[in-house]
């Protein structure tokens, strides 16, 4: 078993993955993308095709991370897991949303790349109806 310090890894990818998503590891091992209902364990540093490795900033590492928004938000906003790695701003349905982190930049469409420290990530947090 290897060691980690850094809070940098590298990972077979089980599917194609894409730079600022955040990245889970499936049943085999392999880096698929997380889903809304889950942190993942970090951010794929590069886009990378399935079968091939790929460079993964663990959430546990100092310093900020570049995501993939799922739409528009503001500076300071909390933002939370969303579908295919990306990130939005808290949605007002009802439900559990984990959080990812503090968006340290705005996003104005869905696909934007921004960065976000990784504050309370994993904590879920419950909109009521």
């Amino acid at each position: 078993m290897s060691y980690n310090d850094y809070g940098i890894g590298t990972h077979g990818c089980g599917q194609d993955v894409a730079v600022g998503r955040r990245v889970a590891l499936n049943a085999s091992g392999q880096l698929v993308y997380a889903t809304a209902t889950s942190l993942g364990i970090g951010v794929a540093r590069l886009d990378q095709v399935e079968g091939e490795d790929v460079g993964v900033a663990y959430f546990n590492k100092p310093g900020t991370h570049l995501m993939v928004a799922a739409g528009a938000f503001v500076v300071g906003a909390d933002v939370f897991a969303a579908a295919f790695g990306k990130v939005r701003a808290l949605p007002t349905a009802a439900g559990d949303y984990v959080k990812v982190g503090v968006a340290l930049e705005a996003a104005a469409d869905d696909g934007d790349l921004v960065e976000v420290l990784a504050v309370e990530s994993g904590k879920v947090i419950t909109v009521s109806s």
